[in-house]
C-alpha cells in the first residue's frame, strides 16, 4: 500500500484504486440514479424472484457491473472428490 504524501501541514491519503470496469459517476448523478432505484424497487415482494435484478440495478447506480464485483452461485466441490 502507497504512503500517504505531505501536502503542507496535512497529509492526503493515496487515491483509492479504481476498478477497470466502473464508470465514473459525480455525486449528482449517483445521488439521481439512487432516488430512481428506490422509486423502482419500493413495491418489490418477491425476494427469491428478483434477486438478481435487484443486485443488477443496486450495482448500476454507482456505475459498477456486477458481475465485477459480486457472483450470485459458486458450484461447489464434491467432498469425495
Amino acid at each position: 500500500m502507497p504512503k500517504p504524501r505531505a501536502l503542507g501541514s496535512r497529509l492526503a491519503k493515496p487515491a483509492p484504486a479504481r476498478r477497470p470496469n466502473a464508470m465514473s459517476l459525480s455525486w449528482n448523478e449517483v445521488r439521481d440514479r439512487a432516488i430512481r432505484f428506490a422509486r423502482d424497487w419500493a413495491a418489490s415482494s418477491d425476494e427469491e424472484r428478483d434477486k438478481q435484478s435487484f443486485w443488477n440495478a443496486f450495482f448500476d447506480v454507482f456505475g459498477v457491473p456486477r458481475r465485477s464485483v459480486a457472483t450470485f452461485e459458486h458450484a461447489v466441490a464434491n467432498a469425495r472428490g
